[in-house]
């Protein structure tokens, strides 16, 4: 049977693919399963935990040499934990009824940044892979400096002294990982596995097929990462705000000049010409503006530029029933099909939810497995022409999608305006 391989999000900072919520494990995988059956299409599902945080992506100069001395991987060790859990499923899947040769893996948010790293990977060991709300380009692989200065941190936070690599070792895990907060995690550019920070420097040959996309709402997330704490006073909020503006356009594979993201004509498009120095002034615009830059315009920068397999383009817009994430409640917020795709708390829904609920979640399920089997219900996108950008599907509420030629016939023409502004600055 094919095999469909899981990898948990959350940033790179946290997250579990047992992890809880209402007492449901959120990506416990039988309801997909069970779905799979029933369409007589069935998948094996295999989910994994990986490092993250500084044990997954902490680098330096002491720790390549230390990687080095020792005959292993520099850096990037949560990305490398994935690689050999799918050496190991590709090695032993067999022994469940799996297809070693018909591994699909799927992610959202982090996990879809963990997918398309692992699909640059060389001598991967999968067909397909799924990147829910994240490419490379939304959290970049930085360079050693970058992470330098992260390491730093931490050898002056625990006063380390002498051979800092063996000092950090003796500091208890508990510590190391949770008293440390304020740090921006990425992958690391080892000139190896990950050679560069753009799609230019990570071009690979022979990539998998790919499926591709993102939420329309991806700043329910934006809005809670921007969001000045409320004792701030309106000086420090628009600090705040600026400084992590910057910070996350800093670490986007888009351009290796962040400045150019705020380069005038885009300022204007979007606009916030007049809230560059007071960005609380057009809060909702610029948490609009990052979302789509993160989340919303790579996708389109990735499938233009993807040569050598097919690449299917999606746009999702069930929305989530959800309360208690007000900010994305009853939209279609970050990565929201990455919950969906598993349902395992829909019964926990409310009745008035759960028409629209259970028609999106069978679409959006009957779409990954037929994706498992290579059997997806669209064209692929056209890499050839940048000024269609298209087809793209939209799943929707009541499981009532539709393919569309064209983006902008979905988004409109202003947004597309200035997404096709953005996409020229990529394209350089």
């Amino acid at each position: 049977m094919p095999v469909l391989f899981y990898i948990h999000g959350g940033g790179f900072m946290v997250g579990s693919s047992s992890a809880q919520i209402s007492g449901r494990e959120i990506w416990d995988a039988t309801n997909l399963v069970r779905r799979s059956l029933t369409i007589g299409k069935p998948v094996i599902v295999v989910s994994i935990n990986y490092r993250h945080g500084q044990l997954g992506f902490l680098a330096s100069t002491e720790l390549t040499e230390f990687n080095r001395k020792h005959g292993e991987a520099v850096g990037n060790y949560g990305l490398h934990d994935q690689r050999q859990a799918l050496e190991w499923v590709s090695k032993f899947i067999a022994g469940f009824g799996g297809d070693a040769d018909n591994i699909t893996i799927d992610g959202g948010s982090a996990g879809a940044v963990s997918c398309h790293f692992q699909s640059l990977f060389p001598n991967r060991k999968f067909k397909r892979a799924m990147l829910f709300s994240g490419t490379v380009l939304a959290l970049a692989a930085m360079p050693l400096d970058w992470h330098q200065r992260i390491f730093n941190s931490f050898v002056q936070k625990f006063s380390v002294s002498g051979s800092t690599v063996e000092c950090l070792q003796e500091v208890p895990a508990n510590v190391l990982t949770h008293d440390v907060v304020g740090v921006w995690y990425t992958p690391f550019i080892d000139g190896e596995w990950i050679p560069g920070r753009t799609l230019a420097d990570l071009k690979t040959k022979n990539p998998p097929e790919l499926l591709v996309g993102s939420c329309s709402y991806e700043q329910d997330l934006t809005l809670s990462i921007l969001s000045p704490a409320l004792r701030m006073s309106p000086q420090d909020a628009d600090k705040f705000m600026r400084t992590t503006i910057f910070s996350v356009l800093s670490t986007l594979g888009l351009t290796t000049q962040p400045d150019c993201l705020l380069a005038p004509k885009i300022l204007e498009l979007y606009n916030l010409s007049t809230s560059v120095d007071t960005p609380t002034q057009q809060f909702a615009n610029w948490a609009e503006f990052v979302a789509e830059v993160v989340f919303r315009i790579p996708q389109y920068h990735v499938a233009l530029n993807h040569i050598g397999s097919k690449i299917y383009v999606y746009e999702f817009q069930s929305t989530s029933p959800f309360p208690g994430w007000e900010a994305g409640y009853g939209k279609a917020g970050h990565a929201i099909n990455e919950v969906l795709q598993y349902n395992s708390g829909g019964d926990l829904v409310e009745e008035k939810h759960q028409a629209e609920l259970s028609g999106a979640v069978q679409e959006l399920q009957d779409s990954i497995t037929n994706f498992c089997h290579g059997q997806l219900g669209w064209e692929p996108f056209n890499t050839d022409n940048q000024e269609r950008l298209g087809p793209v599907y939209t799943f929707t509420n009541y499981g009532r999608g539709r393919k569309y030629e064209r983006i902008g016939d979905i988004i409109g023409p202003d947004v597309l305006k200035r997404w096709m502004a953005v996409l020229a600055i990529s394209e350089k």
